[in-house]
């Protein structure tokens, strides 16, 4: 890729980019070195980005369609773990540790990615050291995300889990306070096996979210309605 066309490709993806409140934050050092040495990574959809043990260790972010990761248990199951939409950062446990992946990363829809190997910005990173802290955040807004959701899994009813789960969906799990997503790409299935719910349960919730004109649901899809209305329900929840 020319120097010209590696520019075009930068200045057409970086509002994407800075749509996320992590890479947002990060200094123009690191903002820069991460498009520099990004590729562009097509996925169709049902592709794999990466298996679970893989040691691809690359750093990616969703530029166009939705990933999914899931987490392949004792039984073989595989529990939907979280739903990545555009913008959103992921794959960065084995970017810092160069350990094999934890999970599994599925494009749900055809996806781009912006694909940053460890290898080539690593001699970035040797030479701004202080960058790494930057990485770091990434992961620990996720890990912190993580111990949040623990209690909130085990003691809330299921009404509230769900409402919680959509509204931390709509906001990227955190990294799109200021726009919320309305269109969430989720099944009933995917909700219940997420939430360790059935998919009856699921089902019910939703129903009566609809009643109340908070979603609407779509095959495959809950949409979220009345966002002031939400944002009190959330105070309740």
């Amino acid at each position: 890729m020319t120097p010209a066309s590696r520019a075009e490709q930068n200045a057409v993806w970086k509002p994407t980019l800075l749509g996320n409140a992590w890479y947002a934050s990060c200094p123009a050092v690191l903002q820069d070195a991460l498009l520099l040495h990004g590729r562009l990574r097509k996925v169709s959809a049902g592709g794999r980005v990466f298996e679970h043990g893989a040691t691809d260790h690359a750093l990616y972010c969703v530029l166009s369609g939705q990933v999914q990761a899931y987490y392949p248990d004792a039984s073989g199951a595989m529990p939907l773990l979280a739903t990545l939409d555009p913008s959103h950062w992921f794959g960065e446990m084995s970017f810092i540790d160069g350990e094999p992946r934890s999970h599994v990363a599925v494009a749900e829809q055809q996806a781009l990615l912006l694909s940053v190997a460890r290898a080539d910005l690593m001699p970035f990173l040797d030479q701004h050291a202080w960058c790494w802290r930057d990485i770091a955040r990434l992961a620990v807004s996720k890990l912190r995300r993580a111990y949040q959701l623990i209690p909130l899994d085990a003691q809330l009813p299921a009404r509230s889990r769900l409402i919680k789960r959509l509204w931390l969906v709509a906001h990227g799990y955190g990294f799109k306070e200021d726009a919320p997503r309305t269109r969430l790409h989720l099944s009933q299935d995917q909700l219940a096996s997420t939430l360790g719910m059935t998919r009856q349960t699921v089902n019910k919730v939703l129903r009566e979210l609809e009643l109340q004109g908070l979603v609407k649901l779509h095959y495959g899809e809950v949409e979220l309605l009345n966002l002031p209305g939400w944002q009190q329900i959330m105070q309740t929840a």
